[in-house]
């Protein structure tokens, strides 16, 4: 939330046979990525994300205060550990309205 209002909404998927043992209560207002680390020794090592336009429906746009069919920011990222193995899918979508994405290359 920015200023009290919704910015995006996240969905992850994580594998269970990785981590079948894991608990609303034990991620909420948490790092997810912590808890790979220190529970199940398990380390993130690079992502691939997409950025896209997308539009809201319905369910989406009250989620995030805007009119059905507005303009959005689509990501995908799928988060590799150590070894190669996918070990997290992220579908986020955000307001265009309020979302700066900065980028430095070298």
């Amino acid at each position: 939330m920015r200023n009290m209002e919704p910015i995006a909404i996240e969905t992850v998927w994580i594998p269970y046979y990785m981590f079948r043992d894991m608990t609303r209560e034990m991620i909420d207002n948490k790092s997810l990525y912590n808890i790979f680390r220190t529970k199940y020794k398990c380390f993130p090592s690079k992502a691939k994300q997409t950025i896209e336009p997308t539009k809201v429906n319905d369910y989406e746009a009250s989620l995030l205060g805007l009119k059905n069919e507005s303009l959005a920011l689509l990501f995908r990222r799928t988060t590799f550990d150590e070894k190669e193995r996918p070990i997290e899918y992220t579908k986020s979508i955000y307001r265009s309205d309020n979302y700066r994405y900065e980028v430095i290359l070298t």
